[in-house]
């Protein structure tokens, strides 16, 4: 049984993925596609292209559910090295470092793998520190 604030979660949820398939039916009748996909170690709202009224979807996934040839077209946005050569390791795909900015679009699509941990101080992280986190895995619609 849901409580009342897992049902609300879950309604928004639905609601916004309703959102996004009708504004993807929209982008398709006027025959643009709009859909770039990303592969990432973090997101943040500030990720989003100001201006637009962007709305993202979050859905934690299996890691393992990510088929390599989506994983293999995306554009990285995997802003450390340690990060991007693990990543390579478990998706089975060349995951390079890329730390850029990016400005996510309706229509855009991003696997977020993120390390299970969070340090106390900002530094670059050993091989071994970020191995052995664990990772978790979201796809942001």
């Amino acid at each position: 049984m849901l409580n009342l604030a897992q049902q609300l979660l879950y309604r928004i949820a639905e609601s916004g993925s309703r959102w996004i398939e009708k504004m993807k039916e929209e982008d398709r009748k006027m025959g643009v596609d709009k859909t770039v996909r990303y592969i990432g170690n973090t997101f943040s709202p500030a990720m989003l292209k100001a201006g637009e009224g962007c709305v993202a979807v979050v859905e934690e996934i299996d890691i393992t559910a990510i088929p390599r040839a989506i994983l293999a077209e995306c554009k990285s946005v995997v802003s450390h090295e340690v990060t991007a050569k693990i990543l390579s390791a478990i998706t089975g795909t060349e995951v390079s470092f890329n730390r850029v900015n990016i400005a996510l679009t309706r229509g855009d699509v991003m696997y977020c793998i993120v390390p299970n941990f969070r340090a106390n101080e900002a530094r670059e992280f050993t091989e071994d520190e970020v191995r052995s986190s664990g990772f978790r895995a979201f796809l942001l619609l």
